[in-house]
């Protein structure tokens, strides 16, 4: 839909563009365009010369974090907290140690434990420390975003 609001607004703008002079998109029929603006000059020819020029804007404001949710994420598969946060690597890095951890309890018949159960503890180790420090690190890392977005939102 606003896909063919703006091709709407800038057809109507092309065929009404005058030969000299700077028009804004945003003045065409109540159509909106934020950022951009449309510059029309021609001064030696009969056709206008239409270049788009990018309006600055302030950059939108990150979106606060919640640590409780980053933790529940932790807690359903370690990692998606991370994910939840945007901090991807650290979110493979602790999915895929619970993982590895995972494969090496599955791989040694599992919770039986009917020859080695060596690696069966190991696995369970692995897994359990992976789950524990992505729950932890987590909510620690939402804070610490929301905390820097104060931060760099707060006037000098």
């Amino acid at each position: 839909m606003i896909r063919l609001g703006s091709i709407v607004g800038l057809a109507s703008l092309l065929m009404a563009a005058p030969s000299h002079g700077q028009v804004r998109l945003d003045d065409v029929r109540g159509v909106q365009f934020p950022s951009w603006s449309l510059a029309a000059v021609s001064p030696d020819s009969d056709l206008p010369r239409l270049t788009l020029v990018t309006t600055s804007e302030p950059a939108a404001e990150p979106r606060h974090k919640s640590p409780v949710l980053a933790w529940f994420l932790s807690w359903l598969i370690p990692g998606g907290g991370q994910a939840y946060n945007g901090q991807w690597t650290k979110a493979a890095a602790f999915f895929g140690v619970a993982a590895a951890g995972f494969v090496v309890v599955a791989s040694n018949d599992g919770f039986d434990c009917t020859s080695d159960c060596g690696a069966r503890d190991l696995g369970l180790g692995i897994l359990v420390i992976s789950s524990i420090g992505s729950q932890i690190e987590a909510p620690i890392a939402a804070s610490k975003i929301n905390r820097e977005a104060r931060e760099a939102a707060a006037p000098r």
